[in-house]
C-alpha cells in the first residue's frame, strides 16, 4: 500500500489558517476542487458514510514512504535525512577496516529507479544499507531539521 504524510499548515483553523508548518502523517486523500486547487487531507478516518475526521492540509509538500525502516522500527520516507553505516569489509572500494558513517536526504532516484541516499548524481540505493547488517537511523527531515544536512549536499 503506497503511504502518504504531508509537510504543511493546518487549514481547519477557525478564521485564517495556521501559519505553523507542521507534519502531518496518514495522508489518506488528495482531492482537487473545481476551482482547480489541490488539497491534501490527513488523519482521514470514516465514522459512518458522510462524516469523517479530517484535516485540511494547505500549502503541502507531499512525502512518499519507501516501504523501508530503520534499525529503530522509524518507516523511512522521502525527504529524511538518515544517518547510514556500513562496515567497510563489504564495499568493494574499501581500502581501511572499519565503519563509514554518513549523513544524506532519502529521495528517489531515476537513474537508480530506486530509493536513494546520497548526492543527486552520486547516490546508493537505500535498500542496500537498510539490510546484511548495514544501518540506516532517521534523524530528522529536510523540513524540520535542514541544518542537519548543511555541508553534506
Amino acid at each position: 500500500m503506497i503511504k502518504f504524510r504531508a509537510w504543511g499548515r493546518n487549514g481547519n483553523y477557525p478564521g485564517s489558517p495556521s501559519e505553523k508548518f507542521e507534519m502531518f502523517y496518514d495522508v489518506s486523500v488528495v482531492t482537487t476542487y473545481h476551482d482547480k486547487e489541490q488539497h491534501v487531507i490527513a488523519d482521514f478516518g470514516m465514522y459512518n458514510e458522510s462524516d469523517y475526521n479530517g484535516t485540511d492540509i494547505i500549502d503541502y509538500t507531499l512525502m512518499q514512504s519507501t516501504g523501508l525502516y530503520d534499525k529503530n522500527g522509524v518507516e523511512i520516507f522521502e525527504g529524511d535525512i538518515v544517518r547510514y553505516t556500513w562496515d567497510m569489509l563489504s564495499d568493494q572500494n574499501a581500502t581501511e577496516k572499519g565503519k563509514k558513517v554518513r549523513i544524506s536526504k532519502v529521495f528517489w532516484s531515476d537513474w537508480r529507479a530506486s530509493w536513494a541516499v546520497g548526492r543527486k548524481f552520486c547516490n546508493s540505493d537505500l535498500f542496500r544499507y537498510a539490510r546484511n547488517g548495514n544501518t540506516v537511523e532517521v534523524i530528522g527531515n529536510i523540513h524540520a531539521n535542514p541544518e542537519l544536512l548543511e555541508d553534506k549536499l
